[in-house]
């Protein structure tokens, strides 16, 4: 999994070091820097560059970057492969924009929650933090899930979800073994669910998956066996349209469903969901990443659609959600919680015992200006990517 995904033009090392300089103009009267017109417009820039994936557009915004960060842009322009000068320029322009390019959007939470830099935690080793540049709502895709709303947590429980995004995108029928079906008229598969990569988990439930009108369906069951993929695509075979997407409707539904949850995909993700800044951990034999993340309470909850062991609990006197989230011995272990203006703190070990990933919640507190800077710019030497 890469630490972070970027353009190959700026392929960006790990850690990051000091920059030294500051872009500012003065200092506010509450003791905040002040940015300057042309850092402002270069940071716009550079969020849209990221934004939009084009390398073409990351090497125009270098050749327009604030005096401070000059040398280190031409650097990276002059599209060196590797060595220590061009690492050297990736980390200055990665702490630089990450300090002074802000990328949360109106109503986003202002704070950071996390360790701070002298926390120690044996076994793990600090690498660095990123921020994530904002990307474009795609509209193509969406999903909904179902429950089983008498019960006091539908997510206790057997599931039924309908994604769907774009065929270029990539299709539902995952790594496992598959069985051949039709759906609504198009040929599918029914498969057992893979959660990440090549990760299947079979006892998780069921997906059946096919595509049409430009777009490829999953229609995932969790906690439903594939020996009932008849059942499946019989309620599969009822979806309907609804304003680009698609639903069950009431009458195809188990007893006892209803819908539970409606958004964008993303937000099932344990490791890819949608971040404002991330810290990395590495040890011997895995890592850990720490994620600020805003959501609404449905979006904080929706992602337990495809764990098994993530329960409710309380970690550091707070209410939370921790477990082990596909394995109950290997784990992801995962340590959640939402603070009451948006804020999920997200602790994920792939590798790491549940026990760690408890101890960094434990340790996990909101930093001042300062101590977030000051976690910017910490570089303890990870190398891997």
């Amino acid at each position: 999994m890469p630490w972070r995904i970027l353009p190959a033009a700026l392929v960006f090392v790990t850690m990051l070091a000091g920059c030294g300089d500051d872009a500012t103009t003065g200092t506010a009267a509450d003791g905040s820097r002040t940015p300057s017109s042309e850092s402002t417009r270069f940071c716009e820039a550079w969020n849209a560059a990221l934004a939009s994936g084009e390398d073409s557009m990351l090497d125009q915004v270098l050749a327009s970057a604030p005096p401070e960060l000059s040398d280190a842009a031409a650097v990276l322009r002059q599209a060196r492969p590797g060595g220590d000068e061009r690492s050297r320029a990736e980390a200055e322009i990665l702490e630089w924009t990450e300090l002074h390019c802000e990328r949360r959007q109106s109503g986003q939470s202002e704070r950071h929650i996390a360790p701070p830099s002298d926390a120690k935690f044996d076994g793990l080793t600090f690498c660095g933090t990123t921020a994530f540049a904002r990307s474009p709502a795609d509209d193509r895709s969406g999903m909904v899930l179902y429950g089983a709303t008498s019960v006091g947590d539908p997510y206790d429980g057997p599931m039924l979800g309908v994604f769907w995004n774009g065929t270029d995108d990539g299709g539902h029928g995952g790594d496992g073994d598959s069985r051949p079906v039709t759906v609504r008229g198009h040929t599918g598969v029914a498969a057992p669910i893979t959660v990440f990569q090549q990760v299947v988990l079979p006892e998780l439930g069921t997906v059946i998956a096919w595509s049409e009108g430009g777009r490829a369906l999953g229609f995932y069951a969790r906690l439903w066996p594939i020996e009932r993929r008849d059942e499946l695509v019989a309620i599969a075979n009822q979806l309907e349209a609804d304003d680009g997407g698609f639903r069950i409707p009431d009458g195809a539904l188990p007893r006892g469903y209803a819908e539970v949850f409606s958004g964008h995909p993303s937000v099932t993700s344990i490791v890819l969901a949608p971040s404002l800044y991330s810290l990395r951990y590495e040890g011997n034999d895995g890592l850990l990443d720490v994620h600020g993340l805003q959501m609404s309470e449905e979006e904080f909850e929706a992602f337990r659609f495809f764990t098994m062991g993530v329960d409710q609990d309380e970690v550091a006197g707070r209410p939370a959600l921790a477990g082990n989230a596909w394995d109950k011995e290997g784990g992801p272990s995962v340590v959640t919680w939402r603070e009451s203006d948006g804020l999920v703190v997200r602790i994920v070990g792939i590798g790491v015992s549940l026990v760690t990933a408890r101890e960094v919640a434990d340790r996990s507190r909101e930093l001042t200006e300062e101590e977030w800077a000051a976690l910017v710019r910490a570089n303890t030497g990870c190398d891997r990517e």
